[in-house]
C-alpha cells in the first residue's frame, strides 16, 4: 500500500514541475511577430524583404518613398521560424512611421551573430 501511496506522489510532484515549466514557457516567449505603426486597410503594401537563415544579425534595411505616401505600418514576421526558441527585435534607427523613409533594424534576440530563421518584412504605404 506505501508503494502505491509513493508512486502517486512522485506522479504529482512530476505533473506540477511539468505545468511550472509550462507556465514559465509560456511567459518568455520570444517575439516572432514584431508590429510599428497601424495597419490601415486602405494602405497598400509598398516594401517586401525577405531575410534569410545564416545572413548576418544586426541587419539595416532603409526605404524611400515619395512624400506624398508615407510609410504607416511595418511588419517583421518570424512565426514560421523552425526555432520557436528564439526571436527577433525590430526598432527604427532613422526616421519615423508616417514619414516617406525610415531605417529599421532587425536583430536575432538569441544574440547569435547571424538569424537562425528567415524573417519577412513588409511596409505598408498610403497610397
Amino acid at each position: 500500500m506505501a508503494n502505491w501511496y509513493i508512486l502517486g506522489l512522485l506522479v504529482a510532484v512530476f505533473s506540477v514541475q511539468r505545468g511550472a515549466d509550462s507556465l514559465l514557457l509560456t511567459q518568455t516567449a520570444p517575439n516572432l511577430l514584431v508590429e510599428i505603426g497601424v495597419n490601415n486597410a486602405a494602405d497598400t503594401q509598398c516594401f517586401f524583404k525577405k531575410i534569410f537563415k545564416g545572413q548576418a544579425s544586426p541587419i539595416q534595411i532603409t526605404h524611400t518613398m515619395p512624400a506624398a505616401m508615407p510609410i504607416n505600418y511595418v511588419l517583421v514576421d518570424a512565426s514560421n521560424s523552425i526555432y520557436r526558441a528564439t526571436g527577433i527585435t525590430a526598432t527604427i534607427v532613422r526616421g519615423a512611421i508616417a514619414t516617406a523613409m525610415l531605417t529599421l533594424q532587425v536583430t536575432e534576440s538569441s544574440g547569435k551573430p547571424v538569424f537562425l530563421n528567415d524573417i519577412i518584412v513588409t511596409m505598408k504605404c498610403t497610397p
